[in-house]
């Protein structure tokens, strides 16, 4: 007993989809100001510091130092 043959329409419609989402406009990258990390573009928010009520917040995390330099120790140089 074998399964049903997949439709034509559904393996378009699956293939058209990967197509969508592999395509340059989904897959594009930018890196964040504030964490240096680079992200899927369309992920991200783009935000003007008049809108950022308290600047404040805008400072990294304190571990990051510790870890940076960590990663320099390995073989003197940065492998970031």
């Amino acid at each position: 007993m074998w399964p049903s043959a997949v439709p034509r329409e559904l393996k378009e419609m699956c293939l058209q989809d990967f197509a969508n989402d592999m395509s340059m406009l989904c897959l594009q990258q930018s890196i964040c100001v504030l964490c240096n990390s680079r992200v899927l573009l369309n992920t991200m928010k783009e935000c003007s510091f008049e809108d950022i009520v308290d600047l404040e917040i805008l400072h990294e995390d304190s571990t990051i130092g510790n870890i940076v330099s960590k990663i320099k120790n390995i073989n003197g140089r940065c492998n970031i």
